[in-house]
């Protein structure tokens, strides 16, 4: 039995054109990008964003969320953070 996850995520910015909305699928294990948009208005970011929902497929909504960071920007972060 192999169980499908997806990602939704969208890079914010300040301007809607710069907004990105993206679209990933994970299926036994494997992660694949489906789809990704360019911003053309916040409401078509919304709509992009609400049409790859699928109903009880369990889903990671990722806000301007860096979901792979380079590990020496994570590093410096974690030093950061416990030193603060």
């Amino acid at each position: 039995m192999s169980l499908e996850r997806q990602i939704v995520g969208v890079d914010c910015a300040m301007h809607p054109k710069k907004v990105g909305p993206a679209f990933a699928t994970v299926k036994n294990g494997k992660c694949s990008l489906r789809e990704v948009r360019p911003g053309k208005s916040n409401e078509q970011v919304l709509d992009v964003m609400a049409a790859w929902l699928k109903h009880g497929v369990p889903t990671l909504l990722a806000m301007d969320a860096p979901l792979g960071w380079p590990v020496a920007i994570l590093a410096f972060l974690m030093i950061a953070f416990r030193s603060s």
